[in-house]
């Protein structure tokens, strides 16, 4: 009986979650990273500055970690982290709790990175390739 009533309760509260839009920390700094990369104000300082401050940090932290990723984690993990007015590193979210995720934050935060155009930069990286639609 309790199986069944717990399978009800999913059923009827999933589609609520999902249409009311209850994110993941994760999901919400994500989507406020694609924002802020997207911003025309930000274009210069993310492509002409903070990309290619973070190209190297995050070559060294890739080959310093990558030992640690478990599974498919190197081509699946997402991560974002907050860039703040000083260049320093704020908040940081994963899309996996792992080794892994912990030692790039390490190495990330161990840089300081371009002053931010705004007080908190949302920075994202997936690991994923994006579809194609061929």
């Amino acid at each position: 009986m309790h199986i069944r009533t717990a399978a009800l309760a999913l059923l009827i509260f999933a589609p609520v979650a999902g249409a009311i839009g209850i994110d993941t920390p994760f999901d919400a700094a994500r989507s406020q990273g694609r924002e802020d990369a997207t911003n025309p104000e930000y274009q210069e300082w993310y492509l002409g500055e903070m990309r290619p401050a973070f190209a190297p940090a995050f070559q060294a932290g890739l080959g310093r970690c990558a030992s640690l990723a478990q599974g498919e984690e190197l081509t699946t993990l997402g991560l974002v982290f907050v860039v703040e007015a000083d260049g320093a590193v704020g908040d940081f979210f994963t899309s996996a709790d792992t080794e892994f995720a912990h030692c790039l934050e390490e190495s990330i935060r161990a840089r300081t990175y371009p002053p931010a155009p705004k007080d908190r930069f949302y920075f994202g990286l997936d690991f994923a390739p994006h579809p194609t639609n061929t």
